[in-house]
């Protein structure tokens, strides 16, 4: 009975992702996520130019840690617990147009009583559509356009602010118990894919970033990441690969500070049609005056291509 089951659900497998089962050799033809004989890794946090048909997901786990200014030549510490849930899809009609969907939802809590008190619980989503050119290419270099839009909303649960209010006017109030922020983002760019070698892949995004709050003025910025990619099942017959990533975003505004963010994975790399694997991320910003911010972030990552 256990072997019957078993085989039905291997066939069941093979029928709905026929490339998960049957080990490849070799990058199919049509690959158009391949050059050189390398086929590119996903990058959650920087895009590629392949025009390609894909499902993606993404869950991450994480920690933040603030540092605030107290005004007085000393500092305070405050720590957050993070989770992330992100969706992706992509529609490739014709081989060099990409059309794209995302959908995605995140928290954040201080984990101690001072930080709950002060940052509170933040929760959000965000909904994006998006459009990429695969402009140019060969069977080295890979170039393309891109162009995605973003609403995202957020909710911040603060019980200090209300109770700091409660004292200035000298009554009990929810006054800033919750509060929204709302925000439309655009963000143009460009990609770039280029292989050298079959075991390595190189991929580089430079995006100039716009975002404006609801009732607030744009904020620009440029951005720029890169990401090198060593797959092993390329000369050896082992079906792993490795990731190193490293970016910045640097806003136009007087006094805005640079952002960097950087981190690594390590993915089964033997399907051309998947890519699964686990990530770690840090990035290091400044979101307001005087507070520094650490994220550190875990991810599983699972992306299907038809």
């Amino acid at each position: 009975m256990m072997k019957r089951w078993m085989g039905a659900s291997i066939l069941v497998l093979g029928v709905l992702f026929p490339g998960i089962v049957v080990a490849e050799d070799s990058p199919p033809a049509d690959c158009r996520r391949c050059l050189h004989g390398h086929t590119f890794l996903p990058s959650k946090d920087i895009a590629d130019p392949f025009a390609t048909t894909h499902f993606a997901a993404v869950t991450g786990l994480g920690y933040a840690g603030f540092t605030v200014d107290d005004g007085n030549g000393g500092t305070t510490d405050y720590k957050a617990a993070a989770i992330e849930q992100r969706f992706d899809f992509q529609l490739s009609p014709i081989k060099y147009l990409g059309l794209r969907l995302s959908f995605g939802g995140n928290a954040l809590s201080g984990v101690d009583a001072g930080s709950a008190l002060v940052i509170g619980t933040n929760v959000g989503y965000a909904v994006g559509a998006g459009v990429l050119g695969s402009l140019w290419g060969n069977d080295w270099v890979h170039l393309g356009v891109l162009f995605d839009y973003a609403f995202s909303s957020g909710y911040k649960l603060n019980a200090s602010t209300a109770i700091q209010n409660s004292i200035n006017q000298g009554t009990l109030t929810s006054e800033g118990l919750l509060t929204k922020a709302v925000e439309h983002a655009f963000n143009p760019g460009f990609a770039l894919a280029f292989s050298p070698y079959k075991m390595i892949g190189l991929l580089t995004s430079l995006r100039f970033p716009m975002a404006k709050p609801d009732g607030g003025a744009f904020g620009n910025a440029v951005s720029y990441g890169i990401v090198l990619s060593l797959d092993i099942s390329t000369v050896a017959p082992v079906p792993i690969a490795f990731t190193g990533m490293y970016g910045f975003e640097k806003g136009f505004e007087q006094g805005a500070r640079l952002q960097h963010f950087f981190g690594g994975g390590l993915f089964y790399s033997g399907r051309r049609n998947l890519a699964l694997g686990v990530e770690a991320n840090v990035s290091k910003s400044s979101p307001e005056a005087g507070i520094d911010q650490m994220l550190i972030l875990a991810q599983v990552a699972l992306r299907y291509y038809w």
